[in-house]
């Protein structure tokens, strides 16, 4: 990503720029943070985990943080590197509603076949509670996908789309906040 003096080249700061909703200056500040915590220049899944369990640290946030490496592993090859990182912070920080929508899709997407399964969300709900409060509550998960279910999948193929989960988002801001991980008091 960078010359041997761990610097952006002016390419990678040109394609970062257009890549993202980041600054100049925002995009090498980040960079510094990044190479100075992480040298090698990737974000191991490990380190990834240990990032996400310091924001939630009353709960497990293991399993979330596994799927939300995945997401931001765009080449699949295990690691984060720097433009990995900037477009998926960017992404989820600074997105308009659908492509914050599309991340949150590709994270219950697990199988990434273009369609959230059941179980599939399911796996996420679990996630998502267990990482905020230590517990699955199997029973509020279930609630939880079982009604995102009757209220989205329109063709009810026990699937949903890319379509029916956004217009589901865009109609119902309890399950946005919901798919989104802002449980509140759903």
């Amino acid at each position: 990503m960078g010359a041997k003096d761990s610097k952006l080249s002016p390419k990678d700061l040109s394609e970062l720029r257009d890549q993202t909703s980041f600054t100049e200056k925002e995009i090498k500040q980040w960079y510094r943070g990044f190479k100075d915590d992480y040298p090698e220049k990737y974000l191991t899944a490990d380190e990834f985990k240990k990032i996400y369990g310091n924001f939630y640290p009353k709960g497990d946030a293991q399993l979330f943080a596994d799927n939300a490496f995945r997401v931001f592993d765009h080449n699949k090859d295990g690691k984060i590197d720097f433009r990995e990182f900037m477009t998926g912070i960017s992404m989820s920080m600074r997105g308009t509603f659908e492509e914050k929508m599309q991340w949150v899709f590709k994270l219950y997407d697990a199988n990434d076949n273009g369609l959230i399964s059941k179980d599939e969300m399911m796996a996420i709900v679990k996630a998502i509670h267990t990482m905020c409060s230590g517990s699955t509550a199997e029973e509020t998960a279930q609630q939880q996908v079982d009604s995102v279910y009757n209220k989205a999948d329109v063709n009810e193929d026990g699937q949903l789309s890319f379509d029916e989960f956004l217009a589901l988002a865009k109609k119902d801001s309890t399950i946005a906040n919901v798919l989104t991980g802002d449980m509140g008091d759903y």
